[in-house]
């Protein structure tokens, strides 16, 4: 993602693949806000013809996903790691859902980081609160006050 977000992950795999003597091979970027049924061709093509062992992807769920329906497609089986913030749920139902359409595995090799702890796990007091604030604040912006649609307990509410 060619933003602040998606600089400080490139960053932050570009620093790390450094310690390890590594570093990354190719890169290929979209905008901000980019949606699903958009077309990840020519950043698939760029990587794939750079023969990467890997991609990290620093991304929304949204172009994540377009992005892994286009390499899977592309019959190009490789791993694909993205970072917490992706909204690993909203991620997994796009790609379950164009899986049943076309009785093929867009699940296969993909790794996806979480830097917390289970928002199910209620044993932990950060969770409890969480739990807790998202329960009082049920469909209303706790800043704003105004209405808004909750999508319950997920990663990146609690992530975020």
């Amino acid at each position: 993602q060619i933003d602040a977000y998606g600089r400080s992950g490139w960053d932050g795999v570009r620093k790390e693949l450094n310690t390890y003597g590594l570093n990354i091979v190719a890169e290929a970027t979209y905008r901000r806000g980019t949606e699903y049924n958009s077309s990840f061709q020519p950043q698939v093509k760029i990587l794939k013809e750079a023969k990467p062992d890997a991609i990290i992807s620093i991304s929304s769920y949204q172009a994540a996903a377009g992005f892994i329906r286009d390499v899977r497609n592309d019959r190009w089986d490789i791993p694909i790691a993205n970072i917490s913030f992706v909204s690993s749920e909203s991620l997994l139902k796009l790609l379950l859902e164009i899986e049943q359409k076309n009785q093929r595995n867009y699940t296969y090799n993909l790794i996806n980081s979480q830097v917390l702890p289970s928002y199910q796990d209620t044993s932990l007091p950060a969770v409890q609160e969480y739990r807790s604030l998202i329960d009082k604040y049920q469909g209303k912006d706790p800043i704003t006050e105004k209405d808004y649609t909750s999508l319950g307990y997920n990663f990146v509410s609690f992530e975020g």
